[in-house]
């Protein structure tokens, strides 16, 4: 299995094992971790290679409600089948940036929408076909002491997030944000590495660090996430943007219940 890179005047196409996609701007850096497959790419990319899988998580690990350390630890993984589907939802949020009078390299946040964009930029998301697996922490019942220290949190949220999940993922693409939770990431990888082993299955295409603001999935997976995370808010009309996409999720468990 062969690894390179080829270089064109006007554009890069980078080869991995089972990944290949294209990238028209400059390349600032590209790193390969041969463990984890991780490619980290700093530029705009285009997917050629599917299905892919965008995750995202909602929360912190802390336990200082008092100070603002969040109740919930919410992780999902946003999945798209084909190329055709993912060009759907990312095309339509490309549309909605105009309506709203944007720049391109707008990115859409979940928390920083008002109530009505919410539901906009959720509505714009349907587009294309996807699914969703969703698992919530609940910090507050966490009265294990290992459980709650990080490292076991994330492994539980990322096994449980997992479980039903890891059929998929060897013919998948895993996309993170480059500047999301680097911990919880790396247990992601962690977690599947062994389970595809225990399971016989193949690892998935590659791992893939990018930038959420170049990122249409990654932007897409926050939306989700935040829709999540609200149904455990105090706000008004909080299962609203959940309840606008819920179909979608194949998943959704909430440990541990009060």
């Amino acid at each position: 299995m062969g690894y390179g890179i080829c270089a064109l005047i006007c554009e890069t196409t980078i080869h991995y094992p089972c990944i290949s996609f294209c990238i028209w701007s400059t390349i600032q850096k590209v790193s390969f971790s041969l463990l984890g497959k991780c490619v980290l790419v700093e530029t705009a990319v285009y997917y050629q290679s599917m299905a892919v899988i965008f995750v995202d998580e909602s929360g912190d690990t802390g336990f200082k409600f008092e100070r603002g350390s969040s109740r919930y630890l919410v992780a999902c993984l946003v999945g798209f089948d084909s190329e055709e589907q993912y060009k759907a939802s990312s095309d339509s949020l490309d549309a909605l940036r105009v309506r709203w009078g944007r720049d391109e390299d707008h990115e859409f946040h979940f928390s920083a929408l008002n109530r009505r964009r919410k539901l906009e930029a959720l509505e714009a998301t349907l587009a294309g076909e996807f699914w969703v697996y969703s698992f919530v922490l609940n910090k507050a019942q966490l009265w294990d002491g290992a459980l709650r220290q990080k490292h076991h949190m994330y492994q539980r949220a990322v096994s449980w997030l997992l479980e039903n999940a890891i059929l998929k993922m060897p013919k998948s693409d895993l996309v993170f944000d480059r500047c999301g939770n680097r911990d919880f990431y790396a247990a992601i990888q962690s977690h599947i590495h062994h389970a595809c082993q225990q399971a016989r299955l193949d690892h998935p295409k590659s791992f893939v660090a990018m930038d959420s603001r170049k990122s249409n999935g990654l932007q897409i997976a926050d939306l989700v996430a935040g829709s999540v995370a609200r149904i455990y808010s105090d706000k008004p009309n909080a299962r609203e943007p959940y309840q606008l996409i819920s179909n979608r999720f194949v998943s959704f468990r909430f440990w541990p219940q009060k």
